[in-house]
């Protein structure tokens, strides 16, 4: 049974429309249902008005505004329908406007006849539904990234969290500690490849990103800062020389370096000190950053395979989820660069990647950074009442143990709503205590968190209330969208008390 499209033809030349109609008639396997306007604006308010066709035919030289002018209006409010522009005359030049302005492509109309309307439709029509239905794909793939990093993390979180504060009291025989620590570990590597499998599937997920500046020694300390942690816990020493501002994408730099210099940490031999050095140099157009180590370094013949994923040589004993190195590469694909790794002359790995450089890309003025462990100041204590917005009792149940009765030097009081809606209510209540600081979920039902804080910081009788997150979500997205409405920081589930307290440290300063 024949297809059946609808085609809109757009031309000011009524005898033209009707040579295109009679065209179409003439194509056998397929039914086109041919429609003609005769101005832009003409084909505009048929395309509000009526269903929208499967393909638009569009004249390049209308009177007044030219066929350019009206796609862009039709590419704003249908921005995946297919334009053919049909002209008179065929240039280079007119080929490159055409289809820079979003036409899918263009023929000229002394051309036009059976086999060329039957290949032009048919071609352009197939190509724009394989890509909406890649558009749909990539959409899905982006869902799924989002439900791996919130809703299917959650009750592994929960696992660990609790297992964690079973462990820490004690209460447990030999043989029962050493089964709990088994769960415990489970749960947190499960965890840690839900978060891993989420940012490389939303990797895949991105499209036409636009990139920012980035000053990559800003992000060398935001990432010396998350990994204080690990580097205390192995006594590494990380060096960091100068490195160069580019264009990119900020949070993913900080990724690709968190990364690197995670496995360099890890992956160093047990009898050694771990000793990192990042260090950049230009090359023609390009900037090469360069991760050195002092571990046994990688074999020739696993060179490539490291960057696969899932793919895991070495250290086989060590925690890990076989995809940091995949995501690296696939950060530096989207950089327009590339990754690579060589064994350094006097020992050690060397992974090195090149990023473009652009003309304002020149190192900064600091020689050297060195993070070292960083001391824990005593806060000084400006609160007395905090409001914690949770829909689920267990995180709130969390929220409680690792804030409050796992600490006994500090004393406030901690007060809980259960949506997004009564914490404003409670917040409007005259006779509720003044709130110092609210620690505040996104994903709730009803009004979700981000939509509170827009309403918190837009009232002016509770816009002075720090607002901190709370949340699963380590969504780049949900930060920036959290930190731009007005939240005084961003804080993962579980608490961390040491976080809290530098939240507190910074409202104090």
């Amino acid at each position: 049974m024949p297809k059946d499209f609808n085609i809109l033809v757009i031309d000011d030349c009524i005898d033209d429309c009707m040579t295109y109609e009679r065209i179409c008639k003439k194509i056998e396997e397929v039914n086109y249902h041919v429609s003609s306007c005769h101005s832009g604006e003409e084909g505009i308010a048929y395309l509000r008005n009526h269903h929208v066709p499967d393909c638009i035919l569009l004249d390049y030289s209308l009177p007044g505004r030219n066929g350019i002018a009206v796609m862009h209006d039709i590419r704003s409010e249908y921005p995946s329908l297919p334009v053919i522009i049909l002209t008179g005359q065929g240039s280079e030049a007119i080929a490159v406007d055409v289809m820079k302005a979003g036409a899918k492509d263009y023929i000229i109309k002394s051309s036009v006849n059976v086999a060329s309307m039957k290949r032009l439709l048919h071609n352009t029509i197939a190509q724009c539904a394989m890509q909406n239905k890649i558009e749909e794909q990539r959409k899905s793939l982006a869902l799924f990234a989002r439900a791996m990093a919130h809703d299917l993390k959650e009750p592994i979180r929960s696992i660990n969290s609790f297992s964690g504060l079973i462990k820490k009291s004690g209460t447990l025989d030999n043989k029962n500690m050493k089964y709990m620590e088994f769960i415990t570990n489970s749960a947190a590597h499960m965890e840690n490849l839900m978060q891993n499998v989420a940012h490389y599937t939303k990797l895949d997920a991105m499209i036409d990103p636009v990139p920012e500046r980035v000053i990559m020694d800003d992000c060398a300390k935001q990432t010396l800062i998350n990994l204080q942690p690990l580097i205390d816990e192995y006594h590494a020493i990380v060096t960091i020389d100068a490195l160069p501002v580019i264009m990119g994408f900020p949070s993913q730099i900080v990724q690709l370096l968190q990364n690197l210099i995670g496995n360099a940490i890890r992956y160093c031999p047990n009898n050694r000190t771990p000793a990192i050095h990042v260090s950049a140099l230009q090359e023609a157009e390009n900037w090469v950053v360069s991760v050195k180590d002092n571990g046994d370094g990688i074999d020739k013949q696993f060179r490539q395979q490291i960057f696969m994923p899932f793919k895991r040589l070495v250290g086989q004993k060590i925690p890990g989820t076989g995809l940091g190195l995949a995501i690296s590469k696939k950060i530096i694909e989207l950089h327009h660069g590339k990754l690579w790794h060589y064994n350094a002359d006097n020992g050690g790995s060397v992974f090195a990647f090149s990023l473009p450089a652009s003309s304002d890309t020149t190192i900064a003025a600091i020689a050297d950074i060195t993070e070292k462990h960083h001391e824990k100041h005593s806060a000084t204590w400006l609160i007395d009442d905090v409001l914690l917005v949770e829909d689920n009792p267990l995180d709130v149940e969390l929220a409680q143990l690792l804030l409050l009765e796992e600490q006994h030097d500090i004393n406030f009081v901690m007060h809980t709503v259960p949506s997004a809606e009564r914490a404003l209510h409670w917040l409007q209540t005259p006779s509720n205590p003044k709130v110092d600081l609210i620690l505040l979920d996104i994903n709730m039902p009803g009004m979700n968190g981000l939509e509170l804080l827009s309403i918190l910081k837009s009232d002016a009788t509770l816009k002075h209330i720090p607002v901190s997150m709370l949340s699963t979500s380590s969504d780049e997205e949900d930060i920036h969208t959290a930190l731009t409405l007005g939240a005084c920081d961003y804080m993962n589930k579980p608490p961390s008390f040491d976080h809290f307290i530098n939240i507190i440290q910074k409202l104090s300063a």
